[in-house]
């Protein structure tokens, strides 16, 4: 089980939330705090919960917004579009808010197309087609390609 906490950073430091952390993590409860721990807690979040819920076609749509096929899950395709479409200097607590922020941006992105496509089956279907044609876009090339 993952819970994603919503406090203040103020919080976080009082020793009886620290505790209850440690005390939810002795059985066996991940519970994300820190930098970039939301993201990876959030996207794994559903798949601990056994199923894909409504993030049905995410993996499917971010591998269509990148362009290419990737064997990265969720996780590794969210950070590789939002590093790809911000600049990031270094790791700092700016840095975390805007790929929290870049992270639900995309997550808004997706469920309005699915509300648009009729449904994450859409997508999915979309995917399939988009595949596809990348298959044979590098099929094509690696034969040109060849003496």
């Amino acid at each position: 089980m993952v819970v994603l906490p919503f406090v203040n950073t103020a919080f976080t430091s009082r020793v009886p939330f620290r505790r209850s952390i440690e005390q939810l993590g002795a059985e066996g409860v991940r519970v994300p705090l820190g930098p970039g721990e939301f993201e990876l807690g959030y996207n794994t979040g559903f798949a601990s919960a056994g199923g894909e819920g409504p993030l049905s076609g995410f993996r499917e749509w971010l591998i269509m917004r990148l362009g290419t096929e990737s064997s990265l899950g969720r996780e590794g395709l969210v950070l590789q579009l939002i590093l790809s479409e911000a600049s990031f200097s270094s790791p700092s607590p700016d840095a975390d808010a805007q790929a929290v922020a870049a992270l639900f941006e995309l997550l808004d992105r997706f469920m309005e197309e699915c509300a648009t496509e009729g449904d994450a089956a859409n997508i999915i279907e979309k995917y399939h087609a988009w595949h596809q044609s990348w298959l044979d876009t590098v099929r094509s090339s690696h034969r040109r390609h060849q003496p």
